[in-house]
């Protein structure tokens, strides 16, 4: 049989599981809301003169220390 101990004890782990889920849920919110906020387009950087016609070459080379 539990005691009203345990029963306390149950009842506190719960509730700090439940308290870090909220701070979790919260953190995880932030982060969208922030990166929603810096996904947004601004129409004063984009360049009007960009084709399909402009390349980009890149390069990455690796090399081996001994």
């Amino acid at each position: 049989m539990i005691n009203t101990k345990q029963v306390g004890y149950i009842c506190s782990a719960i509730n700090q599981f439940f308290v870090k889920m909220k701070k979790l849920l919260l953190s995880v919110a932030a982060l969208m809301f922030a990166t929603l906020l810096f996904s947004q387009d601004d129409s004063n950087d984009v360049k009007d003169d960009l084709t399909q016609d402009n390349v980009v070459k890149t390069e990455t080379r690796f090399q081996a220390e001994s």
